[in-house]
């Protein structure tokens, strides 16, 4: 049986890339991009082969976490907004 197809990068001495990053609406098809859920403040995943694992890059909005879901240090949880509001982190 092959293995899997993986999505083409240049060759290198590096050793082999752990994380790949695609846009949020990858025209690329894998199955794991519809995983890619930031609540509006990233247009960007990275998927982490090693763990299996989809991660949001670059949150906005005082936001951080792997799914944009928490705020960063020094902001709080607005309590009145929903997780996908710009203002969830004040």
């Amino acid at each position: 049986p092959s293995k899997p197809r993986m999505p083409w990068c240049p060759s290198s001495a590096a050793p082999p890339r752990l994380a790949h990053t695609y846009p949020k609406h990858s025209h690329i098809s894998l199955p794991f991009l519809q995983d890619c859920e930031c609540f509006s403040h990233s247009n960007r995943c990275s998927y982490i082969e090693v763990l299996n694992t989809v991660i949001c890059v670059s949150c906005k909005h005082n936001t951080r976490g792997q799914h944009c879901q928490l705020c960063k240090l020094g902001y709080y949880r607005n309590a009145s907004a929903e997780l996908d509001d710009e203002n969830v982190c004040i």
